[in-house]
């Protein structure tokens, strides 16, 4: 797939309800060590206070997500939830996943008032670096005494990250690929 990638185009924009089914299946496949995420991945889909960002290419083909969660009875006020980010392996190594975290993490500064959020954070297997150091690159960091454990037997680290904290990310947003106007 790297070869036929590099001869297409990808855009980053808002979730949509017709971006379920592509989501749900990119997800189960990517995070299919980590457990059975399907049915999770269908109620959060469809859980009001969950937003996100879809990665595509010319043909309107989904190859990476992220879901945000500022709304959720387990959530401490004032604080949001990345309940998945993930890219398809073949473009994996691109940027994608920084520039879907990074929409998703300007989305949230701007409205952090109004939906009086200012933490987001989330969890990792321990084992999987890259994403680690995608995390740490964006200001996320590991919270002491907390931990976690995937179905599938990883350890994950608990994250989090200040909303407010640090300047909009937004220079990201210019890379070649991304649309602003498509953000919102």
């Amino acid at each position: 797939m790297a070869d036929t990638a590099q001869h297409f185009s990808e855009r980053i924009r808002a979730l949509s309800p017709r971006d379920r089914t592509a989501v749900r299946r990119l997800g189960s496949v990517l995070f299919s060590q980590y457990g059975d995420y399907g049915p999770a991945l269908d109620a959060w889909l469809r859980q009001p206070g969950v937003q996100g960002y879809v990665a595509e290419i010319e043909a309107a083909q989904t190859i990476g997500f992220v879901l945000i969660a500022t709304q959720m009875p387990q959530l401490h006020r004032g604080h949001s939830y990345v309940l998945g980010i993930g890219v398809e392996r073949g473009w994996q190594g691109r940027g994608l996943g920084r520039r879907l975290l990074t929409a998703a993490i300007d989305n949230l500064e701007q409205d952090r008032h109004g939906i009086e959020i200012h933490r987001l954070q989330l969890t990792v297997a321990s084992d999987n670096l890259k994403a680690l150091g995608l995390f740490r690159a964006l200001g996320f960091r590991p919270v002491t005494g907390t931990t976690a454990a995937y179905s599938g037997g990883q350890q994950g680290i608990a994250m989090e990250r200040p909303l407010g904290a640090h300047p909009s990310l937004g220079s990201l947003l210019t890379q070649p690929g991304t649309d602003p106007d498509l953000l919102r």
